[in-house]
């Protein structure tokens, strides 16, 4: 006999507010689609031939069966709590009107062919089952290949509802091959306290208390009947923005996160309506119906045209294509490379993938390490990226990607071993990539430029970057930069004036002396002192300056009102402006014990609240950022440097670079 369901929320917990952490990452239908599904693909059953199948169904669902007096009781009490913002407060009103109702606005999504959401303990582990409905932050059976991180997912369906409630209910097998099912309700909404002034969990449970109702217990409408998983999320608050039908919307969103995994088989969705006989074409999503002249293919080309919509199509036409190339790379897996030219194709078209065929991103300043830098003078292509673990080893796109999958922050990873294994497994992605498309897509013989902001393009280092446009010649060259020669007495003999002078390096370089020097340690000339034979210049190396000099006179200075500034990871360096028409690129060294240069790994460089350009080829490790020039020769600049290492006890030292015109 189906139990009489009753919202509980239990006595005691911490102090929890309305603006939760994993349920602010989650805003709009975006986030539902692709959360939800990612749970779904990451319970494929192992050895199925067929693949993940979905159902969304938008549904009324009696307000009763859901215990909508109880649940409007909480909803009162948590608009009494000092814990709810004014926000939550305009939100469970909201709430509250909707379970006035006699229905209820539902929406379904039920996958068919997963394991479903076990409740089998393996190995002192929490089961899918509390991962799915019972826990925070915790990414449960997440392999090599899952596409899931953080176990954050989970908040995507709550953050969809102003009700912040979500009925679960899953069918699964155990290792005797008896099926099970289990249903449960769980609303997240804040502290709150009853009538008797007990504190009580922001977390409520409709179910037997906390626990969940299995098998026969669970009333008929929420047990499933095969192996599975449904998410009943009441209250969807769809709304449509452009007057289209919410299928329509839902459809538009899967098919631009998950079009490789329904290409290569492994996702199909369909669409239900309750009450509704109709059937249509595009209602079912799969392999068929998105390629070039499908059902779905066509109703996608034929919205209103939007950049996303046409590079998801151009990423479509480039998957149907055989890859050009595949490579495994250490720490990312298997990677295979498919390019598409058409004249119709933007520029630099690029999108990550990772399995199980889940879009990360095509933005380029979303991938990081990971982007390769394309000319300008390259043929317009398309190029899809498919990543594919082999092991656990594999880790590094998966622990780089932020909580909602969408970009790749190598800061994400907390150890500095595997931070250096991560940048260099990126990087080798990064350089292979880009050989690669160079192959394909190539550089036009019949289209030159001489636009020398392109020169960092193409990774051009102080020894050979030099260039042929046309009449022009481009060189990326160190300035000359100028000091004082010390006055000593063989000097005085042949000239009694002071004189500028330049300083080289062993290999001819002209090198500044602007270094900053952590406390208690003495400067660069301090040392040399005592060394006759380094610190005599020859007066026949001495020289009249043949131009004006390039001197930002750096001026280095701790992070203001941090108050344990040096455990960070900010420096401010003042900057003397170049007062040049040409913008300066700007390099910083951290000097070691030996005197050698390190370039330092910027994370970001800031200057008047604007970020500056930080150029991250390879050869400059990301060390150098472009500094924009003005006339005004007499101002500096104050720039926050934000860096990959601790500051303190370090010295740093900064070098001016210019473009020049032959």
């Amino acid at each position: 006999m189906a139990a009489i369901m009753k919202w509980h929320f239990p006595e005691g917990s911490s102090n929890v507010g309305f603006n939760v952490a994993g349920l602010r990452y989650f805003t709009g239908d975006t986030g539902l689609f692709r959360e939800v599904i990612q749970n779904s693909l990451d319970a494929k059953q192992s050895n199925a031939t067929e693949d993940v199948m979905v159902e969304l169904k938008l549904m009324d669902l009696p307000t009763e069966e859901l215990d909508g007096e109880g649940l409007a009781t909480a909803l009162k009490r948590c608009q009494q709590s000092r814990w709810l913002s004014s926000d939550g407060r305009k939100q469970f009103a909201q709430a509250e009107k909707l379970l006035a109702q006699d229905t209820i606005q539902t929406l379904s999504i039920t996958d068919v062919n997963t394991t479903g959401a076990t409740a089998e303990a393996t190995d002192n582990e929490l089961t899918k089952w509390e991962g799915l409905t019972d826990s925070e932050g915790a990414p449960v059976g997440k392999g090599a290949k899952s596409g899931g991180s953080y176990g954050l997912g989970k908040h995507a369906p709550f953050a969809a509802t102003p009700l912040r409630t979500v009925l679960y209910s899953t069918c699964y097998s155990d290792a005797a091959g008896h099926h099970h099912c289990r249903f449960i309700g769980r609303a997240m909404l804040v502290t709150h306290y009853d009538d008797n002034d007990r504190q009580l969990s922001h977390n409520g449970y409709l179910a037997d208390e906390r626990e969940p109702l299995c098998d026969r217990d669970i009333p008929d409408q929420f047990r499933m009947g095969t192996r599975g998983t449904q998410v009943l999320i009441p209250g969807w608050n769809w709304e449509s923005t452009n007057e289209q039908s919410w299928e329509i919307e839902a459809l538009d969103v899967i098919v631009e996160h998950y079009f490789y995994a329904v290409l290569y088989g492994l996702l199909g969705v369909t669409f239900e309506r309750q009450n509704d006989s109709s059937t249509k074409s595009w209602n079912t999503l799969d392999q068929s119906t998105l390629q070039p002249g499908g059902d779905v293919h066509q109703l996608i080309n034929g919205l209103g045209e939007t950049a996303q919509r046409r590079k998801t199509l151009r990423y479509i036409t480039a998957t149907q294509q055989q890859p050009v190339a595949t490579r495994f790379i250490p720490g990312v897996g298997d990677v295979k490379l498919h390019i598409d030219l058409h004249q119709e194709n933007g520029r630099s078209n690029l999108v990550l993938v990772r399995y199980p065929g889940v879009k990360i991103t095509d933005i380029a300043g979303n991938m990081g390490a990971a982007r390769p830098r394309i000319p300008n003078s390259w043929q317009n292509f398309t190029a899809v990226v498919f990543i594919t673990p082999r092991s656990e080893e594999d880790w590094v796109v998966r622990e780089c990607e932020s909580p909602t999958h969408d970009k790749i922050e190598i800061e994400r990873v907390d150890d500095k071993t595997k931070e250096k294994k991560a940048r260099h497994a990126l990087r080798e992605l990064k350089k292979w990539l880009r050989n690669e498309i160079e192959e394909v897509a190539g550089r036009r013989s019949d289209q030159q430029t001489s636009d020398a902001d392109e020169l960092i393009d193409y990774g051009l280092t102080v020894e050979d970057a030099d260039m042929t446009r046309g009449e022009q010649r481009v060189r990326l060259i160190r300035p000359r930069v100028m000091k004082r020669a010390p006055q000593t007495p063989k000097m005085q003999a042949v000239d009694a004036r002071e004189t500028d002078v330049e300083e080289k390096s062993e290999d001819g370089d002209e090198v500044p002396d602007h270094t900053h020097l952590p406390e208690g340690r003495g400067s660069s000339k301090e040392k040399k002192q005592g060394n006759d034979n380094k610190d005599r210049l020859n007066p026949e190396r001495r020289k009249p300056r043949q131009r004006p000099r390039v001197d930002l006179q750096p001026i280095f200075s701790p992070v203001e009102g941090s108050g344990q500034h040096m455990l960070t990871n900010q420096l401010r360096v003042s900057l003397k402006n170049p007062g040049q028409r040409q913008d300066i690129y700007v390099s910083v060294c951290t000097v070691g014990e030996d005197e050698r240069d390190r370039p330092v790994g910027l994370k970001s460089v800031v200057a008047n609240d604007k970020q500056l350009h930080i150029v991250d080829r390879e050869q400059y490790q990301d060390s150098m950022f472009l500094l924009p020039s003005t006339p005004d020769n007499t101002t500096r600049v104050s720039v926050l440097l934000t860096i990959n290492e601790p500051v303190a006890g370090r010295s740093f030292k900064v070098t001016p670079y210019q473009l020049k015109r032959q």
